[in-house]
């Protein structure tokens, strides 16, 4: 299929992407961290989203190489609520929602310019006259003094040894003294697939939570634009038998008086289609919307995007594990099936360009969202990002290949505009490595846009989280 480049037609688009609210208001929860603006799209990129589970973390397994942190709570003591690390004492963060320590295993796990000291995160000190009033260096970071368990933070307790505050892991191997209840502090798992809206005057996400080769779709409620509180805890959309234990890539429609979601079987035999009146519970349908049944799909069908438009849903999905993405047209009154492409919609080489995306492989991942009478499809690709990057005086490198987000536009779903300059988000940790960035939702609230993503390492193996990037002057 052919893409025509009409660079005026994203004057639209950027026109939308212009007033969108800067990072700087997204809220503190997490330490402010390296910053990255995209010189070609204005797309911001800072600290991600904080997915709790019943006053727990979600974090990813690259996050986690010792496992899941837990600490031992000293009797009768209970966490302050915060909303921000503001409201929390000197050296504690606001995690889900609660004031506390911030626990280490080793300094990998702290700030810039700490120690893992006591397992605690510390600032670096050579005396005591680099800490702050009531610390002392001790083993060169700074430590609280304490001389009763009061004047320790939540998560802390008084050393008898020094007199300074310190933290007791604690998990399968290691238990805490008799009374003390050992903490969780995180859960490790992949956080995938994300889908944010608002339904019902309230703002939702659904996500798909993955451990292992398992996984199911939650939901969450969005406390902040920073923050997302899992609820229910048990999944919304569970695999059934013979899914492989594996169903998730939520999408969600409004419809009116109830949500219908669109989802994936984790092998790929099927999408599946479920509807809920209460956000909370959706009831699946015993037949499949979409199964590979056509060569060019390579036996494979997942990770849907569906949106209303042109007075259907339409329902884009990734085929043969990425080398394509169709399109099913759906009467969502009726639920009937009322359209399914023969071919491929979107391909790879829709997505290149000869200096901005150069060699792009797959096409995945696929988000629409109606917007001024287009529709916007954002999804991610797997390609070299921009031109060589020169790193040295007369020494040219190819650029690393990467997973990166690519937008294409259509009024009519047959002619297809693709982004003028390539990826509309690309993030690097120097001159010339990018990072990947998987699986792109875009979200409307409050007067804004924000678009999340999972954060990933350049090989697209190795997940970090959900990303968040805003677009903004």
């Amino acid at each position: 299929m052919a893409v025509t480049l009409a660079c005026a037609r994203w004057v639209l688009v950027v026109s939308w992407l212009a007033w969108i609210p800067a990072c700087g208001a997204l809220g503190h929860d997490e330490p402010p961290g390296p910053v990255f603006r995209d010189a070609r799209t204005g797309f911001v990129d800072g600290p991600g989203i904080e997915v709790c589970m019943d006053g727990t973390r979600v974090v990813a397994p690259s996050r986690a190489a010792g496992g899941a942190l837990s600490f031992c709570v000293s009797p009768g003591v209970a966490s302050r609520t915060c909303d921000d690390t503001t409201e929390c004492a000197p050296g504690e963060r606001c995690v889900c929602g609660r004031c506390g320590t911030r626990p280490c295993r080793n300094a990998t796990e702290c700030d810039a310019g700490e120690v893992c000291v006591g397992n605690r995160c510390a600032s670096v000190c050579g005396s005591d006259t680099d800490c702050r009033a009531g610390e002392t260096c001790s083993a060169g970071g700074c430590a609280r003094r304490c001389s009763t368990q009061v004047d320790c933070a939540y998560g802390e307790k008084c050393s008898a040894l020094d007199g300074t505050c310190i933290v007791k892991l604690c998990g399968e191997a290691v238990s805490c003294n008799v009374g003390e209840p050992c903490a969780p502090l995180e859960r490790v798992a992949d956080l995938r697939e994300p889908h944010g809206m608002t339904w019902g005057g309230q703002a939702l996400a659904f996500v798909e939570i993955r451990d292992g080769s398992a996984c199911a779709v939650y939901r969450a409620r969005v406390v902040s634009l920073r923050r997302w509180e899992v609820d229910p805890l048990q999944p919304v959309l569970a695999p059934e038998n013979g899914e492989g234990g594996c169903v998730g890539a939520p999408s969600v429609v409004a419809e009116p008086g109830r949500l219908v979601m669109y989802a994936s079987r984790g092998d790929g035999s099927a999408i599946v289609r479920a509807s809920s009146v209460d956000g909370s519970t959706f009831l699946r349908e015993p037949t499949p919307v979409v199964t590979p049944t056509e060569d060019w799909q390579g036996g494979w069908v997942g990770a849907p995007g569906a949106a209303r438009f042109q007075g259907a849903t339409r329902l884009f999905y990734q085929a043969d594990r990425g080398r394509a993405i169709g399109l099913a047209s759906i009467d969502e009154a009726t639920g009937t099936l009322l359209d399914i492409r023969p071919t491929p919609v979107i391909s790879p080489s829709m997505l290149e360009d000869p200096l901005f995306w150069r060699g792009v492989q797959r096409v995945t991942s696929p988000f629409a969202v109606e917007r001024d009478g287009a529709l916007l499809l954002y999804v991610a690709a797997r390609g070299a990002e921009h031109s060589d990057a020169q790193v040295a005086a007369g020494g040219v490198y190819p650029a690393d290949v990467n997973d990166s987000i690519g937008l294409l536009a259509s009024r009519d779903l047959v002619a297809w505009d693709r982004f003028p300059t390539g990826p509309v988000l690309a993030r690097r940790t120097n001159l010339r490595t990018y990072l990947g960035e998987l699986e792109p939702a875009v979200m409307f609230l409050d007067g804004g846009a924000w678009l999340v993503y999972v954060g990933a390492d350049a090989s697209g193996v190795a997940t970090t989280g959900l990303g968040l990037a805003t677009s903004g002057p």
